[in-house]
């Protein structure tokens, strides 16, 4: 399957601290464009923790947003903050606490 360059380095990715660092990095712009390849390509690799942070920045994206504002809903910012942590730890070879959290 041919996929953009950037997505390409994620199909490439050795392991999960490179898939998680790549979450980690990739703009939200492509998480949103690709994010069909990007969750096969996660998938396909058994990175259930890759797919789950795909979908939770995405829903922060395209969540509404409080009027009066402008914030996304507490509980997404939170899942959002819980899931990049895990990335972080993944990121730098910390896998037993990222699967603690």
């Amino acid at each position: 399957m041919s996929h953009l360059p950037i997505v390409e380095l994620l199909a490439d990715a050795q392991d999960g601290a490179e898939r998680a660092a790549w979450l980690l990095a990739a703009p939200v712009c492509i998480l949103v464009r690709e994010m069909i390849s990007i969750r096969a390509i996660l998938r396909s690799c058994g990175c259930q923790w890759g797919v789950d942070a795909l979908d939770i920045e995405i829903a922060c994206g395209s969540a509404r947003r409080d009027p009066m504002t402008g914030e996304v809903p507490a509980a997404l910012l939170a899942a959002r903050r819980k899931a990049r942590t895990g990335l972080i730890d993944i990121a730098h070879g910390d896998a037993q606490r990222a699967s603690a959290s």
